[in-house]
C-alpha cells in the first residue's frame, strides 16, 4: 500500500475545490494517508455520487489513516484517489465525506509519484454533484436564508411577514403565497439575507 504524508484535507457531505473552503471548517492535519490510481471514470464516480465501497477494501483501509487533533495521533478511514490529473479523498462512514487536495499539495503529490492502477468495487447510490454554475457560499446562504423566512412564516405574523417582504424587494404584497415563491425562487439569497439582518438589528434596537 502506498502513502502520502503530511497533507492537509478538509472532508464535508459534498465536494468543494479549494476555493470553497470555508475558515471555519473542520480543517483536518493528515500525517498518513493510502493512495490509490483509478480511472478517471472511477473517480467521478465516486467524487459525484454518494456509494458503498466493497467490504474487502474497506477492511483493507479501515484505521490506515493518521491525522493530529493537537499533538495527539488519531486514525479512520480514509484514503485519496487519483487517475494521474487530479486527486481527491473520501472518508468512509456512516456518511462518506469528500475532499478537494490545496492546489501545491496536489501537484506535488502528482509529480512525484507513480502508481498501479487498482480495481475498486463499488455501489453508486445517489447523486451528490455541486453545479459548477453555484458557489459555496450561494449554496450556505440559500440554506440560511430558508432557514430564516421559514422561521417568519412559523410565526404566522401576517403583517411583520409584508413589512418583511417590502423592506426587503420595496414592493407591496398582500398575497402570502406570492410572498412565499418570491422568496423561495431567489436566484441570489445573499442580497436578501443583508437586508434581512439590517431588518433585524432595527427591530431588536427598536425594542430594546
Amino acid at each position: 500500500m502506498n502513502y502520502i504524508y503530511d497533507i492537509i484535507l478538509n472532508f464535508n457531505e459534498k465536494f468543494y475545490d479549494f476555493y470553497d473552503w470555508n475558515i471555519d471548517d473542520n480543517i483536518m492535519e493528515v500525517r498518513k494517508i493510502p493512495i490509490f490510481k483509478v480511472d478517471s471514470k472511477v473517480l467521478n464516480d465516486l467524487k459525484n455520487n454518494t456509494f458503498r465501497l466493497s467490504n474487502k477494501f474497506v477492511d483493507k483501509i479501515k484505521n490506515k489513516c493518521e491525522y493530529y487533533i493537537g499533538r495527539v495521533v488519531k486514525t479512520n478511514t480514509s484514503f485519496l484517489l487519483t487517475d494521474g490529473d487530479i486527486i481527491i479523498g473520501l472518508n468512509i462512514g456512516k456518511k462518506n465525506k469528500y475532499s478537494s487536495l490545496q492546489v501545491d499539495d496536489q501537484l506535488d503529490i502528482l509529480e512525484n509519484i507513480s502508481l498501479p492502477f487498482t480495481s475498486l468495487e463499488y455501489k453508486l447510490k445517489e447523486n451528490n454533484r455541486i453545479s459548477e454554475l453555484v458557489t459555496r457560499k450561494q449554496i450556505d446562504d440559500y440554506k440560511k436564508l430558508k432557514q430564516t423566512i421559514n422561521g417568519i412564516f412559523k410565526e404566522n405574523n401576517i403583517s411583520k411577514i409584508k413589512y418583511i417582504y417590502y423592506e426587503c424587494f420595496n414592493e407591496k404584497e398582500n398575497d402570502i403565497e406570492i410572498i412565499k415563491n418570491r422568496f423561495k425562487n431567489l436566484k441570489d439569497a445573499s442580497e436578501v439575507l443583508i437586508r434581512l439582518n439590517n431588518i433585524f438589528n432595527e427591530i431588536n434596537t427598536i425594542n430594546n
